[in-house]
């Protein structure tokens, strides 16, 4: 939201370029430019992409706590897992391109499982 809010404030156009007619329409004012940002259906894609994606790996943190306290691992080991389980997802990421070019989306797709082949 933060970074919403300032990107919107960047697109305040520069006082000295505009008529007072231009400065007076809606679109320049603050919030005519947070109404233009959610008015392009790319933006509000990206946007809500990133809400889902960012909430779902905050809800897999939390998840996995709930698995190593369970699993009795000690507290301070948590942070070691956590960056292990990252290093794990930025291997998987790094190497996904390779497999996709190997064995194409559906075969990517029933090999992590997300298909019942």
């Amino acid at each position: 939201v933060v970074c919403l809010v300032l990107c919107a404030m960047m697109l305040e156009p520069n006082a000295k370029s505009l008529t007072k007619e231009q400065a007076d329409q809606p679109e320049h004012s603050f919030f005519g430019g947070i109404r233009a940002t959610f008015a392009r259906k790319e933006i509000t894609d990206g946007i809500s992409v990133s809400i889902w994606l960012g909430g779902s790996t905050y809800l897999a943190v939390w998840l996995h706590q709930l698995l190593y306290e369970r699993n009795g691992l000690p507290v301070p080991w948590f942070g070691v897992a956590w960056a292990l389980l990252n290093v794990s997802v930025a291997v998987t990421s790094l190497a996904s391109p390779y497999v996709y070019k190997r064995m194409g989306l559906y075969g990517a797709q029933a090999a992590l499982g997300l298909w019942g082949v």
